[in-house]
């Protein structure tokens, strides 16, 4: 079986694009994608050192901005603000597959 066909959820992605005057982050319209989500809690440093509980581990094809919001499902909401259960991604890892024929990113909200 390959990687890609383990990607059967869908989620939403928020991307990160920029700041605003007000030095408060941008986001472009929600899209969705296929990944896999992992249930992981877990005590975790992101990249500024600040320690955080992760609440999972999204694998996918492609890598996402940090800072952008993710959500397990499909949402139309524009600002990802008002989605419930929709989380801040703090860190993005690339890696390959065992084969190494396929880049896989791992994102942790």
């Amino acid at each position: 079986m390959s990687f890609v066909a383990l990607l059967t959820e869908d989620c939403t992605v928020w991307d990160l694009i920029g700041r605003d005057g007000f030095n408060q982050y941008q986001f472009d319209i929600p899209r969705t994608i296929k990944v896999r989500f992992q249930d992981k809690i877990e005590r975790r440093i992101d990249d500024n050192g600040t320690e955080f509980m992760s609440r999972a581990i999204i694998y996918a094809t492609e890598k996402l901005p940090k800072h952008s919001f993710l959500y397990r499902g499909i949402s139309t909401e524009l600002d990802p603000k008002d989605q419930e259960d929709a989380y801040q991604l703090r860190i993005a890892q690339r890696s390959q597959n065992p084969q190494n024929d396929i880049e896989v990113f791992k994102h942790i909200i």
